[in-house]
């Protein structure tokens, strides 16, 4: 069996003698591209030395990589050409620093060595001799003009080579974006705008994907102008060595040999047309497939597969489905597709089918649905009556400690939203979250949250005392508005995961993108957040801001983070008995959540009431592992705190067994199936009353095939019914 080749071998065998690179303890002045070294330092105050070699570099990512059993480092530079932010990757330098050869590293330059700028030139309007300053681009912009004699194409090359360079041109608008699908796995890097004879024009920038997630390459680049001067015209070249690219299977994908590519974006925009058709998936794909007659290029010019315009079509028709159901006029409706307005019909018979079933659940006398809205939106709020009643009597206790809710998590299911306001089970060591309240609803609006906290105020009237509970949100002002009218005296901490996403969504919008940079930004506010007291944030946040930080991003954080600091850092959070890690507490729900999701359970399907008798099995899921743990029977999941072993006594109780998540979600999934083949019996029984209808019983049959029976129905009858 072949030795599999490690990461970056080929350079690093450049650190051999055998290599002949020559050992430099000086480090050469302005070096012209493919110049290959190795710098070695004697003395430990020359070791940054390498980074100065007369260009004007900018660091712009480092991969950390295994070679051997050591941690190795490889850094990318890009190169600037002019003032302020304008960079390339035209010319680019790396290094590799390995621990295996001491006090050297590996130094090799890449591209275009012209574009390269003194770094004592500063002043890039300064006129030339002439008089006149050279246009930004101008090499490049040659390259439209007809002696440049470049190829001008209308079908995008299939995986062309490094040093490759044509002008796409189009003749319909369908095709203009085609020229960025050619069989590679590319990432937009950057888009630059400048101007060329008083017109505004763009350059992009390409990285090579060579692996799952976000394993990108430089080694391999392309490059795009598109200039007004040159209408219905972009210009494409590539840059290194493609012998980088590595072929391998979608992240979401089932099968992982299968390869993944790019479909041309006219393919996609002809699929979406098809959607208004009466032809069938397989039809349409027949279509496309007799189109693209040239075999080779079905990898960007066809459907991967029937899937594709299947997956396609259900995204249109949820685009249709989220129209507003009032048409304006008569117009509207009459330019309404025919599609479009047989999914409406088939919603609102769904609709008038899911009152029906969420009503019987309420009259159930389960007492699990507390409060049932359904106009003009549908409103549920649902939570277990004995998990409430204990929460209660938590509050009333002083041998535990403060009581900390926490409200703000959304999960989306189909056309329903679903909030959860959960709590920490303050009687075992680990403190476990446990849902205690859910509200499920169509829209977000402020009425949702003002509703929910009304009904919270009702069912726990403890919360006036504001020293035994506090609650944990983010910053939404519907949600922060509805504590603070329905529950008052709750004290209310800012979470500060959901700052953390705010500052991120912030650093995007100030063009701050670089990864080292942001994860710089992130670690920072975390420092802060970690403070002792209040003095010590104060001044590690005066550094910052005067050192380190740039002035828009320090103005942003003094008005919207540090206001709040004192309700999120860590001094703050520790007279409750909590820390960082415990502060942002749905995580290990959402985990249970997540988990079912991806265990085969379809929850963008789910109906509402499908949804409900869901959450009331995954109440009674967390309310038996408390139980159990609390009498310390087998396979307990948490540890009860040592004070209260003798409160409860193990001799006198009876619990249901404990079950894993995946037998919990095969108990709702085969619930689900029960259900949707009852409906269709209901459907399809139209000489039965419908009082005999509801209370007609059939006894559950548990035997594998009729489980597989059961399914098979369900899947048939979804299809049939849309009920999902």
């Amino acid at each position: 069996m072949a030795k599999k080749a490690q990461r970056y071998e080929i350079q690093m065998q450049l650190f051999e003698p055998k290599s002949n690179l020559p050992v430099l303890t000086e480090v050469p002045i302005r070096p012209k591209t493919g110049f290959q070294y190795i710098f070695k330092w004697e003395d430990k105050l020359k070791r940054q030395e390498w980074r100065s070699d007369g260009f004007r570099w900018r660091q712009y990512s480092t991969v950390t990589f295994k070679f051997g059993d050591v941690d190795c480092k490889r850094y990318y530079f890009k190169v600037q050409v002019g003032p302020g932010n304008e960079y390339t990757t035209d010319f680019t330098r790396h290094a590799i620093e390995s621990p295996l050869y001491e006090n050297k590293i590996l130094i090799w330059y890449q591209g275009d060595d012209s574009l390269a700028v003194n770094a004592a030139l500063k002043d890039a309007t300064e006129l030339d001799k002439h008089g006149k300053t050279p246009q930004r681009f101008e090499n490049q912009m040659k390259l439209f003009l007809p002696e440049a004699g470049l190829p001008i194409l209308s079908e995008v090359p299939l995986r062309p080579k490094g040093g490759f360079k044509y002008i796409f041109k189009w003749e319909i608008p369908l095709k203009r974006q085609d020229w960025r699908v050619d069989g590679y796995r590319w990432r937009q890097n950057s888009v630059t705008r400048f101007t060329y004879n008083d017109l505004e024009s763009k350059r992009y920038y390409f990285k090579l994907q060579v692996g799952p997630g976000e394993e990108f390459s430089t080694e391999f680049t392309k490059n795009a102008i598109e200039c007004p001067l040159h209408e219905n015209q972009v210009l494409v070249w590539y840059q290194g060595d493609e012998s980088v690219v590595r072929d391998f299977a979608h992240g979401n994908s089932k099968d992982p040999e299968k390869e993944y590519h790019r479909t041309a974006p006219s393919v996609l925009k002809k699929i979406q047309m098809e959607t208004v058709t009466e032809k069938l998936p397989l039809q349409v794909y027949s279509d496309l497939l007799t189109d693209c007659s040239n075999r080779s290029r079905h990898m960007i010019d066809a459907p991967r597969d029937v899937k594709q315009i299947q997956n396609a079509r259900k995204f249109i028709r949820r685009a249709e489905r989220s129209l507003n159901e009032t048409p304006n006029d008569k117009k509207q409706i009459r330019n309404t597709p025919k599609m479009q307005r047989k999914a409406l019909n088939k919603t609102e018979r769904s609709s008038y089918e899911t009152i029906d079933a969420i009503y019987n659940l309420y009259a159930s006398g389960t007492g699990f649905v507390s409060d049932l809205h359904v106009a003009p939106n549908i409103l549920i709020i649902c939570f277990d009556e004995s998990t409430v009643a204990e929460f209660r009597q938590f509050i009333k206790r002083d041998d535990l400690t403060v009581q900390c809710l926490t409200y703000g998590s959304t999960f989306i299911f189909g056309e329903f939203c679903l909030s959860v306001l959960t709590f920490r089970q303050t009687e075992f060591e680990d403190t476990p979250v446990i849902p205690l309240m859910y509200v499920i609803y169509e829209k977000e609006t402020p009425l949702v949250h003002d509703t929910f906290f009304m009904r919270f105020a009702t069912a726990v009237p403890e919360f006036e005392t504001p020293e035994r509970i506090i609650i944990i949100s983010d910053e939404d002002v519907a949600i922060t508005s509805a504590i603070e009218k329905n529950c008052p005296g709750i004290m209310r901490l800012r979470c500060w995961q959901h700052a953390l996403q705010s500052i991120k969504s912030k650093l995007q919008s100030l063009n701050i993108t670089e990864k080292q940079e942001v994860q710089q930004y992130e670690s920072d506010f975390i420092r802060l957040l970690n403070q002792d007291s209040a003095g010590k944030y104060k001044s590690l946040l005066a550094q910052l801001y005067l050192k380190k930080w740039k002035k828009e991003f320090s103005d942003y954080f003094d008005m919207a983070i540090d206001p709040d600091m004192s309700r999120m850092a860590a001094w703050a959070l520790r007279p409750f008995g909590l820390s960082l890690q415990t502060a942002h507490q749905p995580e290990s729900f959402s985990g249970v959540m997540k988990r079912l999701g991806e265990s085969g359970l379809t929850w963008s399907k789910s109906s509402v009431d499908g949804l409900v008798a869901s959450l009331m099995k995954i109440t009674d899921f967390f309310n038996v592992r408390v139980a159990r743990s609390r009498y310390r029977l087998a396979n307990h999941a948490y540890t009860l705190k040592a004070n209260l072993n003798d409160f409860y006594d193990e001799n006198d109780t009876d619990f249901p067994d404990s079950i894993t998540v995946e037998e919990l979600m095969s108990d709702i999934r085969l619930s689900r199936a029960e259900s949707i083949a009852k409906l269709g019996k209901k459907n399809n029984a139209s000489t039965t009353p419908n009082n005999a209808r509801r209370s007609a019983s059939k006894p559950n049959d548990t035997s594998m095939e009729g489980i597989c029976i059961l399914e098979a129905e369900a899947v048939q009858e979804v299809m049939m019914h849309l009920v999902w």
